[in-house]
């Protein structure tokens, strides 16, 4: 049995994905299973996939009959990974040599439920040359996980898992921004968690398609954030969390949905923006109500100040209207 599951979901990356498939197959781990699960894509992306899986055999490719997302895609590979530890790489990014192999002996060696690690932020090809990591970055277990869980990457892929600790969550379907719900859940349910600082992780921005440009352009999901929240909700509840972590939720609830107004903000459609932020600050209210209990600064860090004015605003002129 291999040590690392590698899942991929893959949706028109044809132009990314070499580059993806290669950082993988050649870490210097290499006792790892590479699980790519294409998504219904209407390019070469299956073509690329296919060449690779027959010059190597760690690598297994799977298509879903229709789209399903990333986040279905992800729980499909879930099922499917056999390894005791599992990894999520998106198509158009990738990682360092040695990252697995640092993160997998630091997660045997110190019974991890989760290896975290920075992110690098690249555009386009800047770093096609991949750069060492040095084995010898400081590891620190995660304690306050009630401050940190307000400050972490929500990218489920500079982590390493547990295959024990996913059998029992999962990823929303059917919306975006899964990745907050998945990454909040897991960080609050896992035990034991640590932090690499290294820079082995590499995520794409700016590019001409894919999830970093989409979100600013109109569209009909902003509502997918409010199916997040209520799904970190729910899982709090069954797990009889919910009260222990209520300030963390808020907060984490917040953030996320004043983000996508920000997005909205950008929209040329005034009517539709209107309507969307209006719709979106009463779901806030209805879970936080005002903001007596969160960090302003520290929510100033991740959400325009004009934005947190006009909800400040909103429940303002709420009040005067009962």
């Amino acid at each position: 049995m291999s040590k690392v599951s590698v899942i991929i979901p893959v949706f028109n990356k044809e132009k990314y994905l070499s580059t993806c498939i290669n950082s993988i197959i050649n870490q210097s781990l290499k006792d790892i299973e590479l699980i790519l699960i294409d998504d219904c894509s209407s390019d070469n992306s299956y073509t690329i996939m296919e060449e690779y899986a027959k010059k190597d055999s760690r690598i297994k490719i799977y298509k879903n009959s229709n789209n399903i997302g990333a986040g279905a895609t992800r729980n499909k590979g879930i099922k499917i990974a056999k390894s005791d530890y599992i990894s999520f790489v998106d198509a158009d990014d990738y990682i360092s040599q040695n990252l697995l192999e640092i993160n997998y002996e630091a997660a045997v060696k110190n019974n991890a439920d989760i290896i975290m690690n920075d992110i690098v932020f690249i555009k386009d090809d800047r770093f096609l040359k991949l750069p060492q990591v040095d084995k010898s970055n400081n590891l620190r277990q995660i304690n306050d996980k009630k401050f940190e869980v307000k400050n972490i990457s929500i990218s489920p892929c500079n982590k390493l898992y547990k295959r024990e600790l996913l059998s029992d969550i999962k990823f929303p379907e059917n919306c975006k921004w899964e990745d907050i719900g998945f990454s909040i859940v897991a960080f609050l349910i896992a035990q034991r968690i640590f932090f690499i600082n290294n820079k082995g992780y590499f995520y794409r921005r700016n590019l001409e398609e894919g999830i970093s440009g989409v979100n600013y352009k109109e569209n009909n999901t902003v509502s997918d954030i409010i199916k997040v929240n209520d799904y970190i909700a729910d899982e709090l509840f069954k797990r009889e969390l919910y009260r222990e972590y209520l300030d963390e939720y808020s907060y984490v609830c917040t953030y996320s949905i004043l983000q996508r107004v920000d997005e909205i903000n950008n929209w040329p459609d005034s009517e539709k923006k209107v309507n969307c932020i209006r719709y979106l600050f009463d779901e806030l209210k209805n879970r936080v109500s005002n903001l007596n209990n969160i960090d302003l600064d520290l929510l100033s860090s991740k959400v325009k100040q004009s934005t947190i004015d006009s909800y400040l605003e909103y429940i303002k002129n709420k009040v005067k209207t009962k």
